[in-house]
């Protein structure tokens, strides 16, 4: 099952799609991402040995039909969609696969699908999600669209399933501009540790605050006059602009020269409108969450075109100790292969006052 629009918010800085359609999001020049994504996906589903027993159930046509058709996977049609689908249609074709004999419901989409498919599945049959979203906080995706097709393989040799979180983003705190995921409800999905995304872990917010003040101290006093720093997404990073006293929403992509603000809310056109007008730019960004995610969650304005532009000498990642602990190692989901081997390897991460720890990632 495919969520046409899923993701398309993300490059024009938009937090999620939920209650936009295609066309309010086309007008915006939001680019669709979905199909794509599945594309990637099946053809690894494709090249593994389960392949030729694999019977997929789908919705006609965008929804899941055309993007099996395309990579030549056997399918059945179980639901019919209007062009302009929405959440009724998922919760309907879960119905329809689940009295269809479905084993396991594989979606694209983000946490708001994954939210809709929890509500009408909750644990009867395992779920899996392809990362296509612009919220991605559950532990219900798979790392990549390729990583998704290994764990089916895992998952038709093995049969082993654990529990996964589907979390959303609390709308009060996502409007004010903080993130802020709540747990919506607990499902089953197959048991891939290395593939999926890891649940959510319990902090100590104290401890983490103080080592983000001293990575914020360090950062704020070697900032180099002239330069144009691109400052992602999340609080750790948002704390940079708080020290400077600058508009700050730690949903968004800002960016400064030197200690002026230049850019605030910006979308991937603007960010490179900025770098060929400022030459010369830092990208600042920290992993999201307990995920590991540096690029590809939540911050998709920071995109491969741009991480074309921007060599990785010029990246700068910021966590504390606190929360690389809870990281085994640092992710990238760009959607472009190339830009993603580029990233791999281990990066020094600022921790601290003039600390610094090779972390690595893959």
């Amino acid at each position: 099952m495919i969520n046409p629009i899923a993701g398309m918010g993300g490059r024009i800085g938009l937090g999620g799609t939920d209650g936009k359609s295609r066309e309010e999001l086309g007008k915006l020049g939001a680019a669709e991402i979905a199909h794509q994504r599945a594309i990637s996906a099946l053809r690894v589903i494709k090249e593994q040995p389960c392949a030729n027993d694999l019977v997929f159930l789908t919705i006609r046509g965008e929804m899941g039909g055309d993007a099996l058709t395309l990579v030549q996977m056997k399918c059945e049609i179980a639901h019919e969609a209007p062009s302009e689908s929405g959440a009724k249609d998922t919760i309907e074709a879960c119905s329809r696969f689940l009295t269809n004999g479905a084993e396991l419901i594989v979606f694209v989409g983000g946490d708001g699908t994954a939210r809709d498919i929890a509500g009408a599945v909750g644990k009867q049959v395992p779920i899996l999600g392809i990362p296509s979203g612009v919220k991605m906080h559950s532990s219900v995706f798979a790392n990549t669209p390729e990583d998704a097709g290994r764990v089916i393989q895992g998952f038709f040799d093995r049969r082993q399933t654990t529990e996964g979180e589907v979390m959303d983003v609390d709308e009060e705190a996502f409007h004010a501009g903080r993130v802020s995921a709540r747990l919506f409800g607990i499902v089953i999905v197959p048991d891939s540790s290395e593939n999926l995304q890891p649940r959510k872990s319990p902090t100590d917010a104290s401890t983490e605050a103080d080592e983000v003040e001293e990575i914020v101290e360090y950062f704020s006093q070697n900032i180099e006059p002239g330069m144009l720093y691109l400052l992602g997404t999340g609080s750790t990073v948002g704390a940079i602009s708080r020290k400077l006293g600058i508009e700050r929403n730690d949903l968004a992509v800002s960016a400064i020269v030197g200690r002026v603000q230049v850019g605030h809310d910006l979308a991937e056109k603007d960010i490179l409108a900025l770098i060929q007008k400022y030459g010369k730019a830092e990208i600042v960004v920290t992993p999201i969450g307990g995920q590991g995610f540096v690029f590809g969650r939540g911050n998709q304005q920071i995109s491969a075109e741009v991480l074309r532009v921007v060599g990785n000498d010029d990246i700068v990642i910021i966590a504390g100790p606190t929360k690389l602990s809870k990281i085994k190692s640092l992710r990238v989901d760009t959607g472009d292969a190339d830009v993603n081997e580029r990233l791999k390897g281990y990066w020094k991460v600022l921790t601290g006052y003039a600390k610094y720890r090779a972390v690595l990632l893959q």
